[in-house]
């Protein structure tokens, strides 16, 4: 549940649940590779969400407002479509703000905008790649990107993205992160 934990930070970028901004500017809905409770829902479920990443956000935020949480999205943030921002969640409530949060993520299932192609899948990765570079220039510390065999076999193996570079910050620098290294952004 690593995004669980980037959400807690105030500010993460709800892109999907298989990868970053969309290296392909022809696509209408932005991936996110990111190891997430949007994942993880993806495999528990089978509820897909067809719809573009903001409106994607734009449900999310609702569904968290309505379980009492502290939410907001909007569609022309700085670090592009699908930036949500959350309130601190105090310690003693994180157990709470994440079953809300996994059970928001399971009524609306999973954004559909996986990789059709093995050229859009290895975009993706290089795109992933790219923004890894970006944290580690950046000062954020990161293990080694994966073989891009490994990330497809991953992939092939279940329908999902794992690895996201931005998934290893830390909550309290996922602001900062983003704003070296936004996702709104088609390369590096």
């Amino acid at each position: 549940m690593i995004l669980a934990a980037v959400l807690t930070a105030g500010c993460i970028l709800l892109s999907g649940c298989s990868g970053p901004a969309d290296p392909d500017p022809a696509r209408s809905s932005t991936p996110i590779a990111a190891p997430s409770p949007i994942e993880s829902t993806a495999r528990a479920t089978s509820a897909v969400f067809h719809g573009t990443v903001q409106e994607y956000a734009d449900a999310l935020v609702q569904c968290m407002v309505d379980a009492g949480w502290e939410a907001s999205t909007d569609a022309d943030d700085p670090q592009g479509p699908g930036v949500i921002r959350f309130g601190t969640v105090p310690a003693e409530q994180q157990a709470a703000w994440d079953a809300d949060n996994e059970s928001c993520q399971s009524t609306l299932g999973v954004l559909d905008d996986a990789p059709r192609t093995d050229a859009e899948l290895r975009a993706r990765y290089d795109w992933l790649v790219g923004l890894n570079d970006c944290l580690v220039a950046a000062g954020y510390v990161q293990e080694a990107p994966p073989s891009y065999e490994s990330f497809s076999d991953e992939f092939a193996t279940s329908g999902t993205i794992a690895w996201d570079p931005m998934g290893s910050v830390g909550t309290a620098s996922v602001e900062a992160a983003l704003s070296a290294c936004p996702r709104s952004t088609d390369v590096w």
